[in-house]
């Protein structure tokens, strides 16, 4: 997809390879602050919402809760438990595995069970406390936590093997996860409006048990092959996709209570993410890989996860504040939904001058890097979940795909397959009216350009120009720079 055009963007590329050092700096690491002791590996762990306690749910029936301030600690003893999350008050807890309870922390006794589903004895896993902690979100259905009584199940509207459900925090929407066909993990992903009592959306997830909304409950995020793909609530588009580096499907993700950082679980320990920049800022060392439980504390300077029978407490305040100064860039807000903000976005770039054009040569590399050969290879596997991954992946793409596709097209036989091809260039065609958000910060990082309007503004529009030959994108640039040298701002 990308082709060098050698002396003529040398220059250029040497600035953007400064400014990716900038924009996007090396990983920082760092060890557990603490380390807590339990009786057993703990499946599941998390932090009281006043930020004064946590707690590990052990599958021996152990529930070890710590105070984090004078580091005393209590043990419950419960049937059977694998999640537990404590509710707004953080004097009560809720623990689920065959069913639900709710305890009260000072006497150590349950004071409410929840109902299970009628005829079933489905194993539950607790996802959080939604609505204020009016709801519980369990298994694939959400639980009224004063009655006891279940309020929604996925069961409702189709009778598919649900593996389990995420709901908003204000509980009005549920994402839920469905098996097809064979395997132990969810392939479909399909979003319902609670009140409306039917499902909005429906898309693969390649094999996946994670997937969540952020604490605002604007994006909905799950797991594609390796990306994490997050998707705008009101209109279901992508609006990012963050890379991973050997998930494999099988680690853990979350989100922090700020929705800027994303935990994820790694081959080389706990790695952050500033998903809206697209890159790993820091690496938790000692925890381990492909951790299943990772918790953010509620104010997002601490973050636990579970290594054998420990639980792993890091201190993410410096990184937390460097991601706070990051996110101040206006070419970060380049892709911002509000035309406005964007608009000011690239009025503030243009005063800045040559400031911000290593850093938007950085973004455009890192959009137009994202590789196109491998899905389209697999758009024809005989195995219908490559290939459904591979034509969402490619969809999530847009007209950044397009070469390739066109490319692709010109070489396919197989009729299915070119059929699939087809299918996907009409929807780039259809959508250049309707944009991604990377879609729209490309445009918007050309418009950028353009207002600069100086001699390395116009080599970045080379640049751009030869990265993507064949790409809309390219298209807009050439002419942006055929327009800077027809007012006579720079050279031909």
């Amino acid at each position: 997809m990308r082709r060098l055009l050698g002396p003529i963007i040398a220059s250029c590329l040497a600035a953007s390879a400064t400014c990716a050092e900038d924009a996007a700096p090396a990983p920082l690491t760092t060890q557990p602050a603490r380390i807590l002791h339990t009786s057993q590996q703990p499946e599941s762990v998390c932090f009281s919402p006043d930020g004064g306690s946590i707690a590990a749910a052990c599958p021996d029936g152990n529930l070890h809760i710590w105070n984090l301030n004078d580091e005393t600690s209590t043990t419950l003893h419960v049937a059977s438990v694998r999640q537990a999350f404590f509710l707004p008050d953080s004097k009560t807890l809720a623990t689920a595995s065959t069913r639900l309870e709710i305890w009260d922390l000072e006497s150590g006794k349950c004071i409410r069970e929840c109902e299970p589903r009628p005829g079933t004895n489905e194993t539950l896993f607790l996802r959080g406390i939604r609505a204020d902690g009016k709801l519980l979100d369990a298994g694939a259905g959400l639980w009224d936590a004063q009655t006891g009584h279940l309020v929604f199940h996925c069961m409702s509207f189709c009778n598919l093997p649900w593996y389990g459900s995420s709901a908003t925090p204000d509980g009005s929407m549920i994402a839920g996860g469905y098996r097809r066909g064979e395997g132990d993990a969810p392939s479909e992903l399909v979003l319902f409006q609670r009140d409306l009592k039917q499902p909005i959306w429906q898309g693969g997830m390649n094999n996946t048990s994670f997937w969540s909304f952020t604490p605002d409950g604007q994006f909905l995020a799950y797991q594609l092959g390796d990306e994490l793909i997050f998707r705008e609530l009101c209109t279901m588009q992508i609006a990012r996709s963050v890379r991973l580096d050997d998930m494999e499907g099988k680690g853990g993700f979350t989100i922090s209570p700020d929705g800027a950082l994303i935990a994820v679980a790694q081959r080389d320990g706990v790695a952050l993410f500033d998903w809206r920049r697209r890159h790993r800022i820091a690496t938790l060392r000692g925890a381990p890989p492909l951790a299943m439980d990772i918790a953010f504390g509620p104010d997002g300077r601490l973050l636990a996860t579970v290594l054998n029978n420990d639980v792993l407490i890091y201190d993410l305040s410096s990184f937390t504040r460097r991601a706070a100064l990051e996110l101040q860039s206006p070419v970060d807000s380049l892709d911002d939904p509000d035309p406005v903000a964007a608009i000011d976005a690239i009025e503030q770039i243009a005063m800045h001058k040559d400031q911000d054009i290593p850093s938007i040569i950085a973004h455009f590399k890192h959009i137009l890097n994202e590789p196109c050969t491998q899905p389209i290879d697999q758009l024809g596997d005989p195995d219908f979940q490559k290939r459904e991954s591979a034509l969402l992946l490619l969809q999530s793409r847009g007209f950044i795909a397009e070469p390739a596709l066109r490319r692709a097209a010109t070489a396919e036989n197989f009729p299915e397959t070119l059929a699939r091809i087809q299918q996907l260039l009409d929807l780039v065609e259809r959508r250049k009216t309707n944009l991604l958000a990377e879609e729209k910060w490309l445009i918007r990082g050309v418009q950028s350009l353009e207002r600069i309007g100086s001699p390395k503004a116009v080599e970045a529009l080379r640049y751009l120009e030869a990265a993507a030959p064949g790409c809309h994108i390219a298209t807009l640039a050439a002419a942006a720079r055929l327009r800077l040298v027809a007012r006579g701002t720079v050279a031909r």
